[in-house]
């Protein structure tokens, strides 16, 4: 596999120390071509303001990790070519249209999503759109 579609529960362990950081950082280093929404940046961001919010990150931080997260070099795909199928995947998965877009994205750009996202992986893991995806642990 040459390509990946990533979430924000997933890429922002390259960014911020959490469990599964080094198997994260481990992948982005293999020269996988890797591909997200252009959802991926406010939803990170929003990420690093909650862990700020909750005190587990310092405001200077924060900007540090914004910073970071500039220089991971992406291919960013348009929200907009995604939302039908996004959409469709949401309503028809019980998930959320955040996480269908990725996983929209995943099916459009015919490369596996990889997540972190523990619930998101849950809910479909065993679904039509099984395929599609990898768990964070599954992707090494």
């Amino acid at each position: 596999m040459n390509c990946y579609v990533t979430d924000a529960s997933f890429l922002i362990k390259c960014i911020v120390p959490e469990e599964h950081s080094s198997t994260v950082i481990a992948f982005a280093l293999k020269g996988y071509e890797l591909i997200v929404p252009d959802l991926f940046y406010p939803e990170t961001a929003n990420i690093l303001w909650k862990k700020a919010r909750c005190g587990e990150m310092q405001k200077d931080e924060v900007w540090q990790a914004l910073n970071q997260l500039q220089l991971l070099e992406l291919t960013v795909i348009s929200n907009k070519s995604l939302m039908d199928l996004a959409t469709d995947i949401a309503l028809s998965q019980g998930c959320s249209v955040y996480d269908g877009t990725y996983l929209a994205a995943a099916i459009k750009q015919d490369c596996p999503l990889v997540t972190a996202d523990r619930r998101f992986y849950n809910n479909l893991k065993n679904g039509q759109y099984a395929s599609h995806f990898l768990w964070i642990e599954e992707a090494v």
